[in-house]
């Protein structure tokens, strides 16, 4: 006989693995503070290209004028600058980062907790068929129950 409750929870855990397969089950794999100092890192090195294509864009741009300047001090308050610009980018992209990848973490978190309880509920039906097919529970059938 085929318990309908038992496939009703099988169809909705594997829907939700379907569906989740690159998503919360993949950022449950790791701790939280894991979790987030890897996307940090991750962002880090994104911003990081990001400053130096932009950078480059605009040494191109102004190469000429770059080289036409004969004043060292002038080329290293240029450089001061730039590197007070590409920290606050990297400073607004660690809060963002931390920000975004905290709350993911977190809703994931509670999405699989919720995964879990159907694997768990799950597991019982199992149990409970095993321990019916061993015959360590007799069989019970209810009043209108077909079998």
């Amino acid at each position: 006989m085929v318990n309908q409750e038992k496939v009703r929870l099988m169809a909705q855990a594997e829907w939700y693995r379907q569906r989740e397969k690159r998503g919360a089950l993949l950022v449950n794999r790791y701790s939280k503070g894991a979790y987030v100092s890897m996307q940090i890192v991750k962002s880090m090195i994104i911003a990081t290209l990001g400053v130096l294509v932009v950078l480059l864009v605009w040494a191109l741009h102004t190469g000429e004028q770059l080289l036409a300047v004969s004043d060292f001090s002038v080329l290293i308050d240029l450089g001061m600058r730039i590197a007070v610009i590409y920290g606050a980018i990297l400073v607004m992209a660690v809060v963002i980062a931390w920000r975004t990848y905290s709350r993911r973490y977190t809703r994931s978190r509670s999405s699989v907790k919720k995964y879990y309880n159907l694997l768990r509920r799950i597991n019982y039906w199992n149990e409970k068929d095993k321990r019916r097919l061993t015959g360590q529970i007799p069989q019970v059938r209810r009043e209108g129950e077909a079998e």
